[in-house]
């Protein structure tokens, strides 16, 4: 969902060709229609008494990207993207594997595994799943999963959640994959700059069977595979 495309209309909309990530940071072009063009980055709405789009878009971290147009006196409607974009941080970390907090209870959405659950053990994981050493619950429990994730190469990561039930992953504060409820795969996409990124997942089991895998795909790459194990940091 981070990169829908819109059709064209009158209103603006990225330009996926013009689309660039570099060591500098990501960079993009508005497709316009006649009138003059304004936008917000912070995701508050956008008037004309916002910047005026002249020309190419640069950013140095993610952001929510609102504009439109005004012709005649006439707004055109709002076109809203969220630019996933995670330039690295500085991580001292050497040991592969995430950090885990397990938790036990009954939730009704993903966000509540950390805000309600009960916290029953915590340690060292070499990947997130949908279990760990020792775990006694095998229904109604939940993991968050936190650490680093080192991006190979920059470019367009394309990542893959399947579970059940309901999972996520955060890059930084972007919810680049977002898996409700139910037996199903999500896809998301984030753009990443070379070097580490913190990454948090989270998965909750309701009743009856479970499995929890992430997938990604590097730069280059149309292949989903399951993310190695040795892309994973924790410190």
């Amino acid at each position: 969902y981070l990169f829908a495309n819109l059709e064209d209309g009158e209103y603006p909309f990225v330009e996926e060709s013009s689309i660039k990530l570099t060591d500098q940071g990501l960079s993009f072009n508005l497709s316009c229609p006649d009138g003059e063009t304004y936008y917000t980055l912070d995701g508050s709405e956008p008037t004309n008494a916002s910047t005026r789009y002249t020309g190419t878009i640069m950013l140095k971290e993610y952001a929510t990207l609102k504009a439109c147009s005004y012709k005649d006196g006439k707004r055109s409607p709002i076109y809203e993207r969220i630019m996933g974009f995670s330039s690295p941080v500085k991580c001292k970390a050497k040991k592969n594997g995430l950090s885990y907090s397990y938790y036990e209870g009954k939730f009704s959405n993903i966000w509540e595994v950390e805000k309600k659950g009960e916290l029953k053990k915590t340690g060292i994981a070499e990947k997130p799943s949908d279990k760990t050493e020792g775990q006694t619950n095998f229904d109604y429990f939940g993991y968050v999963y936190e650490g680093f994730i080192y991006a190979p190469e920059t470019g367009l990561y394309k990542f893959k959640l399947g579970s059940n039930d309901a999972a996520n992953l955060q890059i930084r504060d972007i919810v680049v994959v977002d898996n409700p409820d139910g037996v199903t795969e999500s896809y998301g996409k984030v753009y990443l700059q070379k070097g580490y990124h913190p990454i948090k997942f989270r998965f909750y089991e309701g009743w009856g069977g479970e499995f929890f895998n992430a997938y990604w795909a590097i730069p280059g790459n149309s292949v989903m595979e399951i993310i190695p194990t040795t892309q994973f940091f924790v410190q």
